[in-house]
């Protein structure tokens, strides 16, 4: 029980950061806006280390032809970018 209001309690820090995030990101400049999200994604690839797993997993599935270290150097490019629009 007190794992499942943890969780909830993260997922609404998460969304909450997110929304703030986004409206503080709307008023810079675009290329500074551009490369606080490439730090946001670079400090996520540290700190999501579930999520960093759950993609490297789903990317060995999805795409089975890709060598074996390949994924490994495929997700931290999608962690930089995947923070740069918000």
């Amino acid at each position: 029980m007190a794992s499942r209001s943890l969780s909830r309690f993260r997922d609404r820090l998460i969304f909450g950061l997110l929304r703030v995030a986004s409206v503080v990101g709307r008023r810079l400049p675009l290329p500074l806006g551009r490369a606080i999200g490439r730090q946001l994604g670079a400090a996520a690839w540290l700190v999501v280390r579930r999520e960093r797993r759950k993609a490297l997993r789903t990317v060995a599935i999805a795409f089975t032809d890709l060598p074996e270290r390949q994924p490994a150097r495929v997700i931290p490019a999608l962690f930089l970018r995947l923070v740069a629009p918000l």
